[in-house]
This record gives C-alpha cells, sequence and structure tokens, in this order.
C-alpha cells in the first residue's frame, strides 16, 4: 500500500513540475483510477481528523508540531 502511494505521488510530481493545479487534476485520476475513492469515502472518521486540524490551523495561531503530536496521541488512542 506504501509503495503504491510513493509510485502515485511520485508519477504525478514527474508530469506536474511547475504546474501547481495541474497537480490536482492529475491526482484526482490518478486516484480514482486506482479505486481509492470507495475506501476515502468510507473512512469519514479521518477526514473529520483533517478538517479539524486544517481548521485549527488557519483559524489560530498554535504552532504546527503539537498539532501533529496532538493527532498522533488521538490516533494512538482511537485506533490502537
Amino acid at each position: 500500500m506504501i509503495w503504491k502511494i510513493f509510485v502515485l505521488f511520485s508519477r504525478v510530481a514527474l508530469f506536474s513540475w511547475g504546474g501547481g493545479p495541474a497537480s490536482l487534476a492529475l491526482m484526482q485520476r490518478e486516484v480514482t483510477a486506482v479505486g481509492w475513492s470507495a475506501a476515502l469515502a468510507g473512512g469519514w472518521d479521518k477526514i473529520l481528523i483533517v478538517a479539524a486540524t486544517f481548521v485549527l490551523l488557519t483559524a489560530t495561531r498554535v504552532n504546527p508540531v503539537f498539532v501533529i503530536l496532538g493527532a498522533a496521541l488521538l490516533g494512538f488512542a482511537v485506533y490502537r
């Protein structure tokens, strides 16, 4: 699984050198081609953690290190 993700990101980075918005379309095409969209739809709890982290980092001046540590502790406690 990790190797598939590495190859996917490497392929997108290789073909979208210098084109930030273009990489989003390539990433969307690759993710749907692999079939990860169903897996992402089923992982609503992880999407909730990502959304909370985004809001916390953009709305406050909390150091990102503390957010990463807090997310790691939450993941360890919940998904252990």
